[in-house]
């Protein structure tokens, strides 16, 4: 009995040994878990707050007027933060990219684009001006980073952002959605306006829908994963045209189809914050341009942008101050009356602080498409000077500076495409191309060019090196229920340069062009006229 008693205790206490020592390895266990959890979501939280991109990455400090530039460096994404002189910031994501042996980082169209040109210095591009010279890699201590997510998820949908084309149709008023990869239409919005022309990017998230015969400007919201939608209707004292898209100020800015206007938005709050011009309805009606009482307006810099007033054929040059962030101070500097309405400017070139030059299109006439061309501009000092001019071979709607060679691509409504060479600036060839040509996309990856047609049912193909015609591809036809363009103002190339995208305007009919065979390769029926859209990291056509 005893030695029963004896082995009984001699078990509970073994017992009692094993459920203390399960008890404490499980309370240790949990702590440590605890730690390692705390250790990972502060490890996540660092994350999403781009403080362990710091500790891996170089800072830039690039002084640019008021502005300062910090870069960010992860991988193969670059996060570039905008400081701006009232301690607002802005934000763009670039993707490692190799050109000519040389590190760069830049958006899908090159128009931003940061250089590193040694080991120390770096400069900052967007649209061939270089915004930030001489940048200088300082350590981390001396700069205060703002907190900007640069996480997985805002890659994903910025890179998923570039898959959609928004359109707008004044036929039907509405914007109609198309997804590139899949080549499908993905939804249409209905919009409460008149003559739905054309939808601009603003960001990643957000977009403004033009009706360019109502008082307003729309918001189309969301990302692709979670659906797009409409927000608020912004108020203008105008029927808007286009809009130009500032980065570094956040601001907006929309010229007007009906009166010589223009009003500049927030692009973070949709409010407008001024608005400029003559509140005064006016009439177009010998220009080869059409009715617009407006240009195309186009920001030279930060700072300063080009207002074109084609009623009075006078072009005006602006500085914008941002002092608050709800305040803006705006100043007419200089204006130019020329002997032809202004359609657009383009091929801006900084030359020193408060210096560029650039050139506008000379519409022409209504008769014949006669009378077109292209004007030198300088801008110093918030001065403007006229340079030299060209005579094209007919009506100028757009025209781009060749990106390896010192030449203009000046298309042409008579149908030809004029090469003006900017030493002499003289036409040294004309090219036949379609009726209506009026704008030239840039394939440089395959050495041509493509030339829009918009009155014709082709594209033109062109050897951007020897300036010769490769070949037209039907991509449109003339459709009997409407009469408007063949062929929209908006296109788009995959990524791969593989497909040229853009819609077969009267004919409703979104279609893909293989450009190694370079045939039509897809069409898509939707209906309507889908006439206009912009681009990720692209401003309105």
């Amino acid at each position: 009995m005893k030695k029963d008693i004896l082995k009984y205790l001699v078990s509970l206490i073994v017992i009692m040994i094993v459920v203390v020592g399960v008890i404490k390895y499980n309370s240790i266990h949990q702590k440590n878990k605890q730690n390692l959890d705390k250790k990972t979501q502060n490890t996540e939280i660092e994350k999403r707050q781009g403080k362990n991109i710091v500790e891996s990455s170089k800072l830039y400090k690039c002084k640019e007027g008021d502005k300062l530039y910090t870069i960010k460096v992860s991988d193969d994404v670059m996060n570039m933060s905008i400081i701006h002189a009232d301690d607002t910031y802005s934000s763009v994501i670039l993707k490692r990219k190799k050109t000519n042996d040389k590190e760069v980082f830049a958006d899908e169209y090159n128009h931003h684009k940061f250089e590193i040109e040694n080991d120390n210095t770096a400069s900052f591009v967007i649209n061939g001006i270089k915004v930030a010279t001489m940048c200088t890699s300082v350590p981390k201590k001396d700069i205060k980073l703002p907190e900007v997510a640069i996480d997985s998820k805002i890659i994903k949908d910025f890179s998923n952002r570039m898959d959609y084309m928004f359109y707008g149709d004044p036929a039907i008023n509405r914007v109609v959605a198309m997804k590139l990869s899949t080549f499908e239409k993905v939804g249409e919005l209905k919009i409460d306006g008149k003559n739905v022309y054309c939808v601009d990017h603003v960001s990643d998230e957000k977009s403004y829908i033009m009706p360019r015969d109502s008082n307003f400007v729309q918001v189309i919201k969301g990302y692709p994963n979670d659906g797009f939608k409409l927000g608020k209707k912004i108020e203008l004292p105008f029927h808007p045209r286009t809009g130009a898209k500032n980065e570094f100020l956040d601001l907006e800015l929309i010229t007007s189809k009906n009166k010589g206007m223009f009003a500049l938005l927030d692009l973070n709050t949709d409010k407008v914050l001024y608005v400029g011009g003559e509140n005064k309805v006016t009439h177009i009606t010998a220009a080869y341009g059409g009715s617009n009482a407006t240009g195309h307006g186009v920001w030279l810099s930060a700072n300063y942008f080009m207002f074109s007033d084609r009623a009075k054929k006078e072009i005006s040059l602006y500085h914008v101050l941002r002092k608050e962030s709800s305040e803006i101070e705006v100043k007419k500097t200089d204006s130019l009356v020329l002997p032809l309405t202004i359609h657009t400017f383009f091929d801006v070139k900084r030359q020193g602080e408060g210096m560029y030059n650039f050139y506008a299109t000379l519409e022409g006439t209504n008769d014949n498409n006669k009378h077109g061309g292209i004007v030198e501009l300088f801008a110093k000092n918030g001065k403007l000077i006229k340079g030299r001019t060209v005579i094209a071979s007919g009506g100028v709607h757009h025209a781009e500076a060749h990106p390896t060679q010192d030449v203009l691509y000046v298309p042409t409504g008579s149908g030809y495409l004029d090469i003006v060479d900017e030493k002499t600036f003289k036409i040294i060839k004309s090219i036949k191309v379609g009726k209506g040509s009026g704008h030239v996309v840039w394939v440089t990856e395959k050495n041509i060019a493509i030339v829009i047609n918009h009155t014709d049912t082709f594209i033109s193909i062109i050897d951007m090196n020897n300036h010769e015609k490769i070949k037209d591809i039907e991509v449109a036809k003339d459709s009997a229920d409407y009469d408007t363009i063949l062929q929209s103002h908006s296109t788009r190339l995959s990524p791969d340069d593989k497909y040229y995208y853009g819609f077969a305007t009267d004919s409703g009919t979104f279609f893909r062009v293989d450009l190694d065979k370079l045939e039509l390769e897809k069409k898509l029926y939707v209906g309507g006229t889908p006439k206009q859209a912009s681009q990720p990291s692209q401003l309105n056509d």
